[in-house]
């Protein structure tokens, strides 16, 4: 089996790191010592995990939906060498 290695390039890595630094630099310039925020009752806990809940599932849904032509090629590629190798 010959597949060609796909080179992984640096840049993703890249503008992550460079990424992370911009918001550490964000935030050590910004004075965020005095945020405030808006106390909850432990009745509303409940709605609050669930309304996470939903956002985790449409997020989940999109990314799903967003991969699955991407992967789309690859996974057909893979299939057929798969059966070729079967049969």
């Amino acid at each position: 089996m010959t597949d060609k290695i796909k080179k992984i390039h640096p840049m993703p890595a890249l503008a992550v790191l460079v990424l992370l630094v911009v918001i550490t630099l964000l935030i050590l310039k910004l004075d965020l010592k005095n945020t405030e925020f808006e106390p909850f009752k432990n009745s509303n806990i409940l709605s609050i995990i669930s309304s996470l809940f939903v956002i985790a599932i449409f997020m989940e849904r999109s990314i799903e939906a967003l991969l699955t032509p991407v992967r789309a090629p690859d996974r057909q590629t893979l299939f057929s060498k798969i059966q070729f190798q079967n049969s």
